[in-house]
């Protein structure tokens, strides 16, 4: 079925159980339209010859959506959001449907995490700010805290050096209270450093 309104031809397209409303083109998406899966999704967006290709929205049955630009049916841009259904947030770049490059998540649980991804995890440069305001800027490696790192927490108290699969390995802990600074070699892997300088640091 089809309606012109001056020279934009609106269609009702319809294939298996989804439903398609909007502009259209021999038969094709076309133009300006929504997408109803039968799944209960919806998407919103610019088509080309049946193809999302440019900015839209995609409302997932469970709550999740999609907003920012699509390329060749895949979620693609540099400036692209997603509202999970957890209540997390991203910004930033997502190549071919994946978070790769740079962007922010904010997450539910109060800690946020601004730097690079890829293909869904922290990997490379990055600034994570823990639910304690204790702050970790450094390097990722496939979601771990990896290579070298500062870890600062709420009181000012420093750790910079090396982290090794998301432990601490061997650096410099700077104890701002006391005025101390201290180089710490950990024999024992810890997810964090201690506060304190000391040989025998409590992890």
């Amino acid at each position: 079925m089809s309606i012109r309104r001056g020279a934009v031809e609106i269609n009702l397209i319809t294939s298996s159980a989804d439903i398609y409303v909007g502009q259209s083109l021999n038969g094709k998406k076309h133009g300006i339209g929504t997408l109803y899966y039968d799944s209960g999704a919806i998407h919103i967006c610019n088509w080309q010859n049946d193809i999302a290709h440019g900015h839209g929205i995609y409302k997932f049955a469970d709550g999740t959506e999609y907003v920012g630009d699509w390329r060749n049916n895949m979620f693609h841009g540099r400036c692209n959001e997603i509202y999970y259904k957890n209540g997390d947030y991203y910004k930033g770049e997502v190549n071919k449907g994946t978070l790769t490059g740079k962007g922010k998540m904010v997450y539910k649980d109060g800690k946020q995490y601004s730097g690079m991804w890829k293909n869904g995890v922290w990997d490379g440069f990055g600034e994570m700010i823990y639910q304690n305001k204790d702050i970790y800027c450094g390097n990722f490696v496939n979601g771990l805290r990896d290579l070298h790192g500062i870890y600062t927490w709420s009181n000012g108290n420093t750790y910079e050096g090396v982290w090794k699969n998301n432990e601490v390995h061997d650096g410099i802990v700077n104890n701002k209270k006391e005025g101390v600074t201290e180089r710490c070699v950990w024999t024992a892997p810890s997810r964090e450093p201690s506060q304190a300088p000391s040989r025998t640091p409590v992890l």
